[in-house]
């Protein structure tokens, strides 16, 4: 029997891993939005998602959208 097998040293995380975002910084009321920029995050940066179809109640979007307040305000790196 010959197993397949895996090559960890080409599928090891990588700590110098980086992924690089476009994102349109949200402008105040009334303000002119501010040109696309790109955002850099490592794996020393926090981030917090919600997948849902829907933002629902009975999906849990308004817990999330409690529990992500708390986050940002607790946030340990940029001071959210």
């Amino acid at each position: 029997m010959i197993h397949d097998g895996i090559d960890t040293a080409a599928l090891a995380p990588d700590p110098a891993a980086t992924v690089e975002l476009a994102w349109q910084p949200v402008a105040a009321a009334g303000a002119p939005a501010a040109a696309g920029q790109r955002l850099q995050l490592s794996r020393a940066d926090e981030v917090i998602t919600f997948v849902n179809r829907n933002l629902e109640p009975y999906r849990g979007y308004h817990t999330f959208m409690r529990a992500s307040r708390r986050c940002c305000r607790h946030g340990r790196k940029h001071g959210w």
